[in-house]
């Protein structure tokens, strides 16, 4: 076995270990953050009722026959419904989470090695199984851990076919982005970045307009075919076109309403937001109590929407605050009553010490790097427009982290010639 190849496995090796060691150490369970609404929906798939859940903190009106639900995207609750389906205990679920990291490792070092080189793949995908983040959400049943995966397979692909072309390969990077987006829908404002850059890396002068719109067209077309059921199913449910999730009108009103009052910039709770959505849904008086999620939804956003008008500039102050949250989970644990632990100011550390790797990786990118940046740039800033907290961006971190590895190989190649020159 070549030397690369023992390195990686005894990398994967660890990250299995340290995995497992935070499964048992924190096994899943209903307390667990998301887990009671991904599983609670992930069940009622799995004995047959259909894609349904019911939570009034969100939406007052739900009820029986009224239960249809897109709160949650739908690849992580199909996947966790077949786990329950076949082994229903959360146990179970902790243990697919855990392949799904073990995967993305292998899925980090192929992106970083197509984009950089093997030594870089190496490094990246050694940070990546000592991502405190990563391993922290592993007992948590979410859609944290297969959008991680799913991008980061997409990226590689788009940077395989990058450097080396294929229509197979254009299409399967849409797939995944695809798959990636109905695991986290904040993930689908890449697809823009992505698209301009593809665009702009085919025009190349002498190259007719079907060899630069062919890769384009694949790409995205292949991204919406994926989408395009659960769209649909929206649409047949909800009576209109849902693309992502029901919740962004909430989480837009729930973490903006703050602007119109002279507070400190915060994470919302739930216990604060409730009263603020339950007054907004009172201000209609034409809304009857049978309002389904999608409806119900809409409310919201106009409701968000009118605070943010009314208050530009405040809302700015709090998006660019949302950096905080989003890169540090910084009060996101106050706001739910949890004390401050030693290992939130060694995610702290981690954080601040993998965005200085990657501003530094940054200067000596491959120019393939680039797409992805911007791709996973847009994420975030889509976060910080609405809500934002650590978790979220796990998905775009395999990104942060090839940058950092692309910096760290510098250093290693640079003390390497230094000894070199020295002996």
């Amino acid at each position: 076995m070549p030397r690369t190849s023992w390195i990686l496995a005894a990398i994967v090796a660890f990250g299995m270990v340290a995995g497992l060691a935070r499964l048992i150490t924190t096994p899943p369970s209903m307390g667990g953050d998301q887990t009671n609404t991904w599983w609670t929906a992930s069940l009622h798939l799995a004995n047959g009722d259909g894609f349904v859940d019911c939570l009034p903190i969100y939406f007052p009106f739900c009820g029986p026959g009224n239960e249809a639900t897109a709160m949650r995207e739908p690849v992580p609750v199909c996947l966790f419904a077949l786990v329950a389906a076949l082994h229903g205990t959360l146990w179970t679920a902790g243990l697919v989470q855990l392949l799904l990291y073990l995967l993305t490792t292998l899925a980090v070092f192929r992106l970083a090695r197509e984009v950089a080189d093997e030594r870089t793949g190496l490094i990246a995908c050694a940070l990546w199984v000592v991502y405190i983040p990563a391993l922290t959400v592993l007992p948590q049943i979410a859609g944290d851990m297969i959008a991680s995966l799913a991008a980061t397979t997409g990226l590689y692909l788009y940077a395989k076919a990058w450097n080396t072309g294929g229509t197979l390969r254009w299409g399967l990077a849409g797939a995944c982005m695809a798959v990636a987006v109905l695991s986290r829908s904040a993930l689908l404002v890449a697809a823009v970045p992505l698209g301009i850059a593809l665009v702009w890396h085919t025009w190349k002068p002498g190259v007719p307009l079907a060899g630069v719109l062919r890769p384009v067209l694949v790409f995205s077309l292949a991204w919406c075919l994926v989408m395009l059921p659960w769209v649909a199913r929206n649409t047949m449910v909800f009576g209109q076109v849902v693309v992502g999730s029901t919740l962004t009108g909430y989480n837009l009103l729930r973490h903006n309403h703050q602007v119109q009052e002279d507070v400190p910039f915060h994470y919302v709770n739930e216990e604060e937001a409730r009263p603020v959505a339950y007054a907004a849904l009172a201000r209609h008086p034409e809304l009857t109590g049978h309002e389904n999620e999608a409806q119900v939804d809409r409310v919201y956003k106009q409701e968000g929407m009118s605070v943010i008008n009314a208050h530009k500039a405040r809302y700015i102050g709090i998006c660019m605050f949302r950096f905080l949250p989003l890169w540090f989970n910084w009060g996101v644990n106050s706001a739910y009553g949890k004390p401050i632990e030693p290992t939130d100011f060694l995610v702290a550390l981690q954080q601040a010490v993998l965005l200085l790797l990657a501003l530094a990786g940054l200067r000596r990118a491959p120019r393939s790097a680039w797409p992805l940046v911007m791709g996973s740039l847009a994420v975030c800033l889509a976060y910080m427009a609405v809500v934002a907290r650590l978790r979220y961006v796990i998905p775009v971190m395999p990104v942060v982290l090839l940058l950092g590895a692309v910096a760290l190989s510098r250093m290693v190649e640079r003390r390497t010639l230094w000894s070199r020159s020295v002996g």
